[in-house]
């Protein structure tokens, strides 16, 4: 049982000789509350909704800018993508300005704890980013300068928002793809769930590719400078990531980029 005691001050005239001068009294009450039931004024609120957590860090290709990610407790926890521009008018207290629009949510639930969200890339001499957007889980690429995004995983490739799961993903520019990990809801029983590396076209029709595929878990699909080869990490239920692993290497035709036939991952 917790006993809560308040002070209270208050001022009440004297009296005889000394009527000329005031008095200060205190008022004692006294509250009981079963322990752990008492009602502070300091929440979990009070102390979490003002902080920001920060990751995610990455420099533009091109203007060698800092970018990072902002989860912002006050909005929910949401997601931000943020540039360095200290001297920007519409600058934070850290200095940043947000890239990623009002209303989205940079995040990915790729083996449900989620991972790398998004990459920044460069066309033309310009950045943009393509991100995963948390409500639906599709893919967007957004110029960072500013402009209209483009859904890279529209509709009208499938329906159903969230069937699929995309996360960390590597550029393969010169072909005009995007290579990531790939997870499979079409059918949203967890043992039916299908993981595969994947390349998607980045021309917003939503056409996709396998890679690789017949492991339970993948992850940190890389590609070579040359594009010749595909690196990536997978894994088997039930170990965990930090159990077992195994690193493959998939040589890639020239031209389409697909896995040349009659080769094994090494």
């Amino acid at each position: 049982m917790l006993r809560v005691v308040f002070g209270v001050a208050a001022f009440s005239g004297a009296v005889g000789k000394h009527a000329s001068r005031l008095g200060r009294s205190h008022v004692t009450m006294a509250a009981s509350a079963p322990y752990g039931s008492w009602e502070s004024p300091i929440t979990a609120a009070f102390i979490t909704e003002a902080g920001v957590g920060l990751g995610g860090l990455t420099v533009g290709p091109v203007s060698s800018d800092l970018f990072w990610l902002e989860r912002r407790s006050k909005e929910g926890g949401r997601s931000v993508l943020c540039r360095r521009a200290p001297g920007d008018a519409a600058a934070s207290e850290r200095g940043g300005v947000d890239v990623t629009p009002a209303g989205s949510n940079v995040r990915t639930r790729v083996h449900e704890y989620g991972g790398n969200s998004l990459i920044i890339g460069q066309e033309a001499g310009a950045e943009y980013v393509i991100y995963s957007n948390f409500a639906d889980q599709r893919l967007y690429k957004l110029p960072v300068g500013g402009g209209e995004s483009l859904e890279l995983t529209p509709k009208s490739a499938y329906a159903e928002d969230a069937r699929y799961r995309f996360a960390d993903f590597a550029l393969d520019e010169p072909r005009k793809r995007l290579i990531c990990v790939r997870e499979d809801h079409s059918n949203p029983n967890p043992a039916d769930v299908v993981n595969a590396v994947v390349a998607v076209a980045l021309d917003g029709s939503g056409a996709m590719e396998v890679l690789a595929a017949g492991s339970d878990f993948y992850a940190a699909p890389r590609l070579s400078p040359d594009g010749s080869k595909l690196a990536f990490v997978s894994w088997e239920h039930p170990n965990m990531p930090w159990d077992s692993t195994r690193l493959s290497v998939v040589e890639l035709e020239q031209a389409s980029g697909r896995p040349k036939e009659g080769t094994a991952p090494t």
